[in-house]
């Protein structure tokens, strides 16, 4: 099987965010991308299609993981374990509360998310840190990978500029300051980087 054949992206609003009037979110796609086809996972599946046209994709959510992963039930994620993914994709963390990852033994939990979506060890694994960077989050998860031969891919210096935030074009902050075309077009650039 390619590397490409069967392709997860699984992570938090930044990889697909349903809408929410409330917070003047109308799309559903990578939270504060201008379109569905500006968003990391879409430009990231363009460059795949162009190496590999008939990869078919599973694009979904951590189903409440990064909240909750003390006490997450894994089964949850069967659809994604069944998929068969060759690749999976895992862009979480941003949504975990840096000051209890020790405490609530986060690292620990997320190589057991590992574990479970891909349990024979036969999908390569690509593990991004948090794009709003968290020092003890991303150290954890950095471990985990290595740990479990997953590559890992630094995309928290994106917000060193502004420009990689849609700051501006949203009223609610906490939409405005996810990852703007650009950034989405950085994380995209970053990922494909340890692919190609």
């Amino acid at each position: 099987m390619s590397l490409f054949d069967r392709v997860v992206f699984m992570g938090n609003s930044i990889t697909r965010h349903p809408p929410k009037e409330e917070i003047g979110w109308s799309g559903n796609w990578g939270m504060a991308a201008s379109a569905a086809d500006k968003d990391y996972v879409h430009t990231l599946m363009r460059q795949i299609k162009k190496v590999h046209a008939g990869a078919s994709f599973l694009v979904t959510n951590d189903f409440g993981f990064e909240q909750q992963y003390w006490d997450f039930d894994l089964a949850k994620m069967d659809e994604i374990r069944d998929f068969q993914a060759a690749l999976i994709i895992l862009c979480i963390g941003d949504n975990v509360l840096e000051n209890l990852v020790e405490s609530n033994h986060f690292g620990h939990y997320y190589q057991n998310l590992l574990d479970y979506l891909n349990p024979e060890g036969q999908s390569r694994m690509v593990c991004a840190s948090c794009f709003w960077p968290k020092q003890k989050t991303d150290q954890l998860m950095r471990e985990a990978a290595a740990a479990k031969g997953c590559t890992f891919v630094e995309i928290g210096s994106l917000v060193q500029d502004e420009n990689n935030m849609a700051l501006g074009l949203f009223w609610h902050k906490g939409v405005a300051g996810h990852p703007s075309d650009q950034g989405m077009a950085g994380i995209a650039g970053l990922i494909w980087a340890k692919l190609a």
